[in-house]
């Protein structure tokens, strides 16, 4: 009789520790994929983990962070519409954003990239700082006649 006891205490235990481990595994490690922008920016707005690619970037929500923070990791994959040689500064570059709950509502993270850190980052602005010298480049000398 005490044979059969421990044997069904141990099965029990053994059942309701993978009922544990499943629930652990979709409280703190499952992400939803998302395949539309509007199943994308409900749960976004939520902070809730999710993974999204649009466009040549994915965006993968971590979740809630302290004060209402979001944390959302966006990395280029292969962004569209841009040219060749941005695609090869920005590919497979990576940037940790966290972004303020109400600052989620039908905006990307990388639209607030004063949230966000990383090499991506450095990249996009590194592309910025190149595009704006050239403009100036080009366009030094145009328009007003300074009397020189």
């Amino acid at each position: 009789m005490k044979k059969r006891i421990r044997k069904s205490t141990i099965i029990v235990s053994i059942i309701l520790l993978l009922v544990i481990l499943i629930i652990l595994y979709f409280v703190f490690i499952y992400t939803y994929k998302c395949k539309t922008e509007e199943c994308f920016f409900e749960k976004y707005q939520k902070c809730q983990r999710i993974k999204y690619i649009k466009d040549g970037w994915e965006y993968h929500v971590k979740g809630i962070r302290a004060n209402n923070i979001c944390l959302a990791k966006v990395t280029a994959i292969a962004p569209e519409g841009i040219d060749l040689e941005t695609l090869k500064e920005l590919k497979n570059k990576e940037m940790s954003c966290y972004i303020p709950l109400d600052l989620t509502i039908d905006t990307l993270p990388q639209e607030h990239i004063e949230y966000c850190h990383g090499e991506l980052k450095e990249a996009i602005q590194e592309v910025m700082i190149k595009k704006m010298h050239l403009y100036i480049i080009e366009n030094l000398g145009q328009g007003q006649d300074f009397g020189v």
